[in-house]
């Protein structure tokens, strides 16, 4: 269990570039040049980059999630399947490298993974990829959603397994929890799509913490199945 403290094939089945936040891709266009330039320089885009040559496009992705969001003329924008203000969501990605606490709390397996046709092993799976690029971009602590008793490193055992803790309304155990949560204004929540919605063990999690009052800013990964239900699933 690994919780970090600082003092998203995009076709896989644990990675996507679905990105939920939005309802709609309404920008200004005269102002998104002038935040681009700010958000690549706030973030040390370049940086990245050169750090993670192969990954380009998911640190591009994330660039223009953040644009788009900042940019955008709606009233509201649909996050975890309820309409937040524009502008208090505006002012979060904003300072996400200021005031605001962030927690980048993601679940990812590794072991074999089923992508671009064939079963192939992976040391890390690419939520956790994903996460911790994010993590390079902004200013914020990361916790690893992990089982006591993880699922099978088999895939198609993983995927059984997974299915009947659905089906049964598990709430596996963690191998271990954050002491709280209190702290935190944001949290970016990441998880591979199981059987249509977030792994049991996410379940476990958003169940132990009181989130009143926090924005909950969900990744969704999968090998193109979407979100499924999981915004929805989220409680609050």
């Amino acid at each position: 269990c690994d919780s970090y403290s600082n003092n998203t094939e995009i076709n896989n089945t644990d990675i996507s570039d679905t990105y939920p936040i939005l309802s709609g891709r309404d920008v200004d266009k005269d102002e998104r040049s002038d935040y681009r330039e700010y958000l690549i320089e706030q973030l040390d885009m370049a940086v990245l980059y050169e750090r993670y040559p192969y990954d380009r496009e998911i640190l591009d992705s994330i660039l223009d999630m953040m644009l788009d969001v900042i940019c955008s003329n709606r009233k509201t924008i649909r996050i975890a399947g309820d309409d937040k203000p524009v502008n208090v969501v505006k002012s979060q990605f904003m300072k996400l490298n200021g005031m605001v606490k962030t927690l980048i709390a993601f679940f990812s397996r590794a072991d074999e993974n089923y992508f671009a046709g064939a079963m192939r092993y992976v040391k890390v799976g690419n939520t956790e990829v994903v996460a911790g690029i994010i993590k390079d971009l902004i200013d914020a602590d990361s916790f690893k959603i992990e089982m006591k008793d993880p699922y099978s490193p088999v895939y198609m055992t993983c995927i059984d397994e997974a299915k009947k803790d659905k089906q049964s309304g598990a709430r596996p155990e963690l191998a271990c929890y954050l002491d709280s949560i209190e702290a935190y204004d944001t949290i970016i929540l990441g998880y591979p799509n199981y059987w249509g919605t977030f792994p049991m063990a996410v379940a476990t999690f958003l169940e132990r913490y009181d989130f009143t009052g926090k924005t909950i800013l969900p990744l969704c990964t999968n090998e193109g199945s979407g979100m499924g239900t999981s915004e929805s699933d989220i409680p609050g």
